[in-house]
């Protein structure tokens, strides 16, 4: 394999690593927001975007090790 087809080939890896990130994310913080609804809190909105930033910085500090 050359050194292209390799780069490639890891690129492909990381993007789909990081889709499958995003996925996760998103359902666990629509259930963050869901959960909220469900016992009658309005603070939804807030709620997820609490879990999107959680999530994100975490991200952030796994992919800079």
């Amino acid at each position: 394999m050359s050194g292209s087809e390799r780069a490639n080939e890891e690129k492909r890896a990381v993007l789909k690593g990081q889709a499958a990130w995003e996925n996760y994310t998103k359902v666990v913080c629509d259930e963050a927001a869901a959960e909220v609804g469900r016992t009658g809190g309005n603070g939804g909105d807030l709620s997820q975007a609490n879990c999107q930033i959680r999530h994100l910085v975490n991200r952030y500090n796994e992919l800079r090790r």
